[in-house]
């Protein structure tokens, strides 16, 4: 019987495995993973419930071009154990380099599913990020959508809390007191990249950290989700711009004119591939 068990454990692991991973695509240069979200979240979860440390990236069009030019922010990235596939347009890009790409994973719903597991497994979670009033309000409606949910711990960092060593410090001890645990870390790139390395430089760090942008936002609804219907359009991003065109017409506007270079790259080697397998 011991044996049959051993076996079987190996198969589902190994089921496990297959189901969890799709894809590592390399685009150009930047390596992304392709998920089905309910399987990344469960083996997120998981490997926080262990104790593990982990560090998840949502690479966005922002983010691309800010791995192309920037050495220092490439190392962030490197850090990461999942890169999940977040914009729409480097859904795109993936798509015609590779076949694998099959779903877009953004840092919203990842989270949300996060949070969903945790609540069942009962691991605690901590929210760093956004304003005061954000904090409080993202912590009272998940509470209300998991009685249950363990918030140990919530912080607002300014940016000169963020380059305080003695802030740092604290926030380390804060974290430290949950082994097993999720952080969300909501504070725009590269910010919340930057504060997972500072944080894993003061201690070795325990347990899952999400570096999910303007995530507590949505929570506290102080921004709202389009409508499905326009997400499968793949118009989410002029919904949001709607609400925030200030702070988003650069990254919506002016960043599409820097992309599109890769954007047409991409479209030719995708073209040349097929014209080659149909010689």
């Amino acid at each position: 019987m011991t044996f049959i068990a051993l076996i079987l454990v190996k198969v589902i692991t190994f089921l496990r495995q297959c189901i969890l991973y799709v894809m590592k695509i390399d685009i150009f240069g930047m390596w992304v993973e392709s998920f089905d979200i309910s399987a990344i979240a469960k083996q997120v979860t998981s490997q926080a419930a262990k104790g593990e440390n982990l560090m998840i990236v949502t690479p966005n069009v922002d983010h691309f071009l800010r791995w192309q030019k920037d050495a220092k922010f490439r190392k962030l990235y490197e850090m990461a154990d999942y890169r999940l596939i977040d914009g729409m347009p480097i859904l795109l890009l993936a798509r015609l380099l590779s076949k694998g790409a099959s779903e877009r994973i953004t840092g919203v719903d990842f989270s949300v599913k996060v949070v969903s597991e945790a609540h069942a497994m009962q691991l605690p979670i901590a929210l760093i990020g956004g304003s005061e009033n954000a904090s409080q309000l993202a912590r009272n409606n998940l509470l209300r959508s998991f009685p249950t949910l363990d918030i140990f711990y919530s912080a607002t960092p300014s940016t000169s809390d963020l380059a305080n060593p003695v802030y740092l410090a604290n926030l380390s001890k804060e974290l430290a007191r949950k082994e097993q645990k999720i952080v969300l870390l909501c504070l725009g790139s590269p910010k919340q990249e930057q504060l997972y390395f500072h944080l894993n430089s003061i201690t070795s760090l325990t347990g899952a950290y999400l570096c999910v942008g303007g995530t507590i936002d949505f929570f506290a609804n102080l921004v709202k989700r389009a409508p499905s219907f326009i997400q499968k359009l793949g118009f989410e991003w002029f919904y949001r711009f709607m609400q925030e065109p200030t702070r988003l017409f650069r990254r919506y506007f002016v960043s599409s004119f820097f992309f599109l270079p890769f954007l047409i790259k991409a479209i030719f080697q995708s073209f040349s591939a097929k014209f080659r397998k149909a010689k």
